[in-house]
């Protein structure tokens, strides 16, 4: 069965794509640029530092020509692709901010990142309790109500309640 030329071109942009994953792995392995394939990487990174330097200067002139609609999209876009990454670690049993296995205690981090975690939520808690206090209103406690003059209590303590003072 012969083929259309729109299933021609696919095959053919498959193979060009596997392709460019297998040399950028090999890339990557061996501590060359997977962008340019000439200068060595950058410590932790899989591209030189020229190739950095003009991909950044690429994404900034992209966000500062976007209106305010396509950022929006764009930070929807970003925030799926993070839930779902973020899932999948945490099917998976890995730390959701490293590769390290979860803690026994925890759903989602290492034991590490699952203390750290932690600190910075009594952290802020603490911040926002200090807040909340210093914008609260000041406690006023309520005055006093007179006590009856027939009261049992008074009547019986009569003493203390001398309205008549000795001249």
């Amino acid at each position: 069965m012969a083929l259309t030329p729109d299933e021609k071109y696919a095959a053919k942009k498959e193979a060009h794509r596997k392709y460019i994953a297998e040399y950028r792995a090999w890339a990557k392995a061996h501590g060359i640029c997977t962008h340019c394939l000439r200068e060595r990487t950058e410590p932790n990174r899989s591209v030189c530092w020229k190739c950095l330097e003009k991909m950044r200067e690429y994404s900034r002139k992209k966000r500062e020509n976007m209106t305010e609609e396509e950022r929006q999209i764009e930070r929807q876009i970003k925030n799926a692709k993070t839930r779902e990454r973020r899932i999948r670690k945490i099917e998976s049993g890995i730390c959701v901010l490293c590769k390290r296995p979860i803690y026994a205690g925890n759903k989602a981090y290492c034991y590490e990142h699952y203390i750290r975690v932690r600190r910075y939520g009594r952290e802020r808690y603490e911040r926002e309790k200090m807040a909340r206090s210093t914008t609260a209103r000041i406690y006023t406690p309520p005055k006093p109500r007179a006590m009856p003059l027939d009261h049992p209590w008074r009547k019986y303590n009569s003493q203390l309640f001398r309205t008549n003072k000795p001249e």
